[in-house]
């Protein structure tokens, strides 16, 4: 599995609903429950949240991008993946010695 970063942009001016609050919730506790998500949260020093989800391509992650209701009752308007190429000390942190 392949690790996406999802910056969700463009928040509604919008107040965000008990309603919609909740489906957005349900649909991470679902992403979790079906180990493709890997992390997420809001910035503290901005508006936006983050997501780290756990797909075989781009295209997959970005079905669960458009399932969550903050994208598909828009919510937030805008979104990006990164496909993250991981760091670690399994592949010598990308040494290639």
């Amino acid at each position: 599995m392949t690790k996406y970063i999802v910056l969700f942009d463009g928040k509604s001016d919008k107040p965000l609903s008990k309603e919609l609050q909740a489906s957005h919730v349900e649909h991470i506790k679902n992403l979790d429950n079906n180990n493709v998500l890997f992390l997420c949260g809001p910035f503290r020093n901005r508006d936006g949240i983050m997501q780290i989800l756990l797909a075989d391509t781009y295209e997959q992650a970005e079905q669960y991008v458009l399932q969550d209701p903050f994208t598909s009752e828009g919510y937030f308007s805008k979104y990006t993946i990164y496909e993250l190429i991981e760091s670690n000390r399994a592949n010598n942190y990308l040494q290639k010695n």
